[in-house]
């Protein structure tokens, strides 16, 4: 049997309140929240007029971020891929991550740079000039990582999605950053 939803929560819901308004079509959203109470959102947006279901082919594909103190004002997005200004690359499906002490944030997100295929990249929020790391190195695809940080300082884990296999399964790994 279906569970239907209690409708005193309904009630406490608040109304659905747009938070991207740019020129772009924007997807696959990722936030999280640091002690200090700020949050941190990350998203993939497409140019506008992208065709919408083509975003595994779409090459203004780019990943942004945006903080807010209270969940209701955002600032100016940043754009925290790489510049891509011969729009041959695709950069989506964002994952914001900290490490145990919660002191730094990182991005992951799939990319076609390193491979036509797609692999799984990551980089330090800290600074925009932070090296950009290649997590995978797979002929398949590998996509949508998901990273938490294990009881070993400075050690993640990452699961994520491939085709290595000849078909679609989950994949784990330990890396350092």
């Amino acid at each position: 049997s279906r569970s239907v939803p209690d409708s005193r929560v309904r009630r406490s819901w608040s109304a659905p309140r747009r938070l991207t308004s740019g020129p772009g079509e924007d997807d696959f959203p990722h936030a999280i929240q640091f002690p200090s109470g700020e949050r941190l959102l990350a998203w993939t947006r497409y140019r506008a007029g992208s065709p919408e279901g083509d975003y595994v082919t779409d090459s203004s594909a780019q990943i942004l971020t945006a903080r807010s103190r209270d969940g209701v004002e955002w600032s100016t997005p940043v754009a925290e891929s790489p510049p891509d200004p011969s729009t041959r690359y695709i950069d989506f499906l964002p994952f914001l991550f900290s490490d145990r002490a919660q002191r730094r944030t990182f991005l992951a997100w799939t990319s076609n740079r390193p491979g036509w295929r797609g692999d799984i990249l990551v980089r330090d929020l800290a600074a925009t000039s932070a090296p950009i790391r290649q997590l995978t190195n797979s002929p398949a695809s590998d996509y949508d990582a998901r990273v938490v940080p294990t009881s070993q300082p400075g050690e993640y884990l990452m699961v994520w999605i491939s085709t290595a296999d000849g078909g679609t399964h989950i994949f784990a790994r330990r890396f350092r950053l």
